[in-house]
C-alpha cells in the first residue's frame, strides 16, 4: 500500500531532515510537496547547503523511494519535481561512483513503468534520461527484467515504449544480447508482443529481433525456436528484408556493467514478482 510506504518513509526520513522540510514533503497540500521536493533537489545538487541535514546523501533508499512514490501518486507539478529530483540524484550517484541497490532500483523502475507511456512528452523524456543513468548504476539485464513487465500493461503506449526503451539501450550500449543473464526470458517476453493488436508494439518487437539478427545472423532462429509459429513467420518475413549482417562487428558489455552482472546473478523477474511496493 503506497500510503503505508509513505508513512514508513516519513518516519525514517525524520533522522535526516529538519522538521519544516519533512512537513512540506509529506504535506497533503500539493504546493507544499512541490516546494519541499525543490528544496531537497537543491540540497542534492549543492551538498554544501546540506549542513542542516547530516547524512542526507547517504539515505539513497529513502530519497529514491520517496521520489518513486510521488511519481505514481502525485499531481502533475509534484510528478515533474520528482522527475527532476530523481534525475539529479542519480547523476550525483554517478559522479560519486555509487551503484543502485536492488531495493532502490526496484522502487524507481517500478515507478518509471507507470509513466513511460504517459501522454506528456516531458514525462517520457525524463523516463528516457533516468533510464540512461540507471543502466550505468545497475545491471542492464535486471533493468530489462523490469521493462519486460511493461509488456503486460493494458495501455498499448506502455507496451511500445517499454520495448523501445529496451531497443534503445541495446543499441546505445552496444550490448551482446545472447550473453546477458536470462536472455531466453527476454526473447520470450518480447516475442509475445509480435502479434499485439497495437502496431507500434508489433513494430518495436520486430525491431528487437532485427537487432538480434544483426548481432548473430541466422542463429536468431535458434533463439526463437520455442515461440509460436505465427510469430516465427513474422520474424522471418522481417529478416528477409534485412541486409546480411557484419558478424565481425564487436558488441560488448562495458567492464563496469559486466562486473555488475557478475555481482548480481539473481533473476530480475523473480525480484519484480516479489515486489508489492506500488500495488
Amino acid at each position: 500500500n503506497i500510503k503505508d510506504f509513505q508513512s514508513y518513509l516519513n518516519s525514517h526520513l525524520s533522522i535526516y531532515l529538519i522538521s519544516t522540510l519533512q512537513s512540506d514533503l509529506f504535506s497533503p497540500d500539493f504546493k507544499k510537496q512541490a516546494c519541499g521536493i525543490k528544496t531537497l533537489s537543491d540540497l542534492i545538487i549543492d551538498p554544501s547547503k546540506s549542513f542542516e541535514h547530516p547524512g542526507l546523501l547517504e539515505c539513497s533508499d529513502l530519497i529514491i523511494g520517496y521520489a518513486a512514490s510521488r511519481l505514481v501518486d502525485g499531481n502533475p507539478a509534484v510528478i515533474s519535481k520528482c522527475f527532476e529530483l530523481t534525475d539529479k540524484y542519480l547523476n550525483l550517484m554517478l559522479e560519486n561512483n555509487k551503484f543502485l541497490l536492488s531495493e532502490e532500483a526496484d522502487y524507481i523502475l517500478s515507478a518509471l513503468i507507470t509513466r513511460i507511456g504517459d501522454s506528456k512528452d516531458s514525462y517520457r523524456k525524463y523516463c528516457q534520461s533516468i533510464l540512461n543513468s540507471i543502466i550505468k548504476l545497475y545491471p542492464i539485464s535486471s533493468v530489462f527484467g523490469h521493462l519486460i513487465i511493461g509488456l503486460d500493461a493494458k495501455a498499448s503506449k506502455v507496451r511500445s515504449e517499454s520495448l523501445n526503451a529496451i531497443n534503445n539501450i541495446i543499441q546505445s550500449e552496444s550490448i551482446t544480447l545472447n550473453t546477458l543473464p536470462n536472455f531466453s526470458k527476454l526473447c520470450m517476453g518480447v516475442a509475445k508482443v509480435i502479434s499485439d493488436r497495437d502496431s507500434a508494439s508489433r513494430i518495436a518487437s520486430l525491431n528487437f529481433f532485427s537487432i538480434l539478427y544483426n548481432q548473430v545472423g541466422d542463429r536468431v532462429y535458434d533463439y526463437t525456436a520455442q515461440i509460436g509459429s505465427k510469430e516465427q513467420v513474422l520474424i522471418r518475413e522481417r529478416i528477409k528484408r534485412l541486409p546480411k549482417p557484419d558478424l565481425n562487428k564487436t558488441f560488448v558489455v562495458s567492464s563496469d556493467q559486466q562486473q555488475q552482472i557478475n555481482d548480481n546473478p539473481t533473476s530480475p523477474v523473480a525480484v519484480i514478482n516479489n515486489s508489492n511496493h506500488f500495488e
